[in-house]
């Protein structure tokens, strides 16, 4: 299986190391360098999103079929339109990102005649986060984290994560590092963001 993932901030540099534990051939695409940097020294096949070569060259890779899963982490018009250029006929596109003002337009024909899946995906299940526990455990996904702030620096972190200037998670601290704590209280006092 060859798939694409539309965005390598948080959640897309680690879907696609996901993707690449399960056996999958991954091929990310930011507009960040240094995202696109960080993804390629994790050994990931990173290219620029608004490369029109680097696209071209995934799409001759696949003998012009385009990708069979297809993953929007990010939701803009301009990634909607991507993800819909790079899926193969009978493929599938997950949407895990959207923006309040983009909307999705597919040609009809690409949705019928190529029955192309399109499915959004919101929330992970309990048993999903054990298995990414499971897989950081093992070695075969590395956690990237960009930015560790206080909680009341809440406001600033959103605006770091909307300038793309985070590679990976930006997480926020709850409470204080608890005495002793073997993780320095990262394990249990923190929330994810981005």
């Amino acid at each position: 299986m060859t798939a694409a993932i539309l965005g390598l901030g948080g959640v897309g540099i680690h879907g696609a190391q996901v993707g690449r534990a399960a056996g999958a051939r991954m091929v990310g695409f930011d507009v960040h360098e240094q995202t696109l940097a960080s993804a390629r020294d994790l050994g990931l096949d990173a290219r620029r999103a608004d490369d029109d070569e680097a696209i071209a060259d995934l799409l001759e890779d696949t003998g012009g079929e385009g990708v069979d899963v297809v993953v929007d982490t990010v939701g803009h018009d301009d990634t909607l339109d991507l993800a819909r250029r790079l899926v193969r006929p009978g493929g599938r596109v997950v949407g895990v990102g959207y923006t309040p003002t983009s909307a999705l337009t597919v040609p009809t024909p690409r949705l019928v005649l190529d029955e192309v899946d399109y499915v959004g995906s919101r929330y992970a299940h309990r048993d999903d986060l054990a298995n990414a526990v499971t897989l950081v455990a093992r070695g075969l996904v590395s956690m990237v984290v960009g930015l560790v702030r206080p909680l009341d620096d809440v406001n600033d972190v959103f605006a770091a994560l909307e300038s793309g200037s985070i590679v990976g998670r930006a997480v926020l601290q709850v409470a204080a590092d608890p005495a002793g704590s073997p993780s320095g209280g990262m394990a249990s006092d923190i929330v994810g963001a981005g």
